[in-house]
């Protein structure tokens, strides 16, 4: 807009907004550390990003910021725990679909929905590894069988040999 002489005004409108996403993770037999299970979330356009269990199973991704050219827009990220192996833990395998609509508020501020596609939790199962035998594992009936066996064959011999001689 120009206003006489050579004074010009030029308007200009931004809006802007963030979300944190978070899920739950639960560990079933054992005690949940912090750190222990590492979490990826995988965006539109393919960009991943990577979080990790506190100790009270809270899992929080870095905030997801958006802009004015976001608003109107519909994004779904993907989230998934990553099976590092850890024995005797049988893992969650289910992926969560987060789904983020923003609009504008036209007054500079994003309204950012965020909607899971399930309960967000991720469980995990500790299973006890069997225990280790104990004691001697050898099956013993067949030499004790094979033993008594032999001890007759020798006495039958004996008595055979004495029969014999007399």
């Amino acid at each position: 807009m120009t206003y006489g002489g050579d004074k010009t005004f030029e308007n200009t409108y931004n809006a802007e907004g963030s979300v944190t996403p978070e899920v739950t993770k639960r560990l079933e037999g054992k005690d949940l550390k912090d750190g222990q299970f590492t979490f990826t979330m995988v965006g539109p356009d393919g960009q991943t990003y990577t979080a990790k269990n506190d100790a009270e199973g809270n899992v929080v991704f870095e905030a997801l910021d958006f802009d004015l050219n976001d608003a109107g827009q519909t994004y779904e990220y993907t989230i998934t725990e990553v099976n590092d192996g850890q024995a005797n833990i049988k893992y969650d395998e289910h992926a969560e679909t987060l789904t983020i609509t923003i609009k504008d508020n036209g007054d500079g501020t994003l309204q950012i929905s965020d909607e899971y596609s399930g309960k967000a939790t991720f469980n995990n199962k500790y299973e006890e590894p069997p225990a280790p035998p104990t004691g001697d594992t050898t099956v013993v009936v067949p030499y004790i069988v094979i033993g008594i066996s032999a001890l007759i064959l020798l006495l039958m011999l004996l008595f055979r040999t004495r029969k014999n001689r007399a």
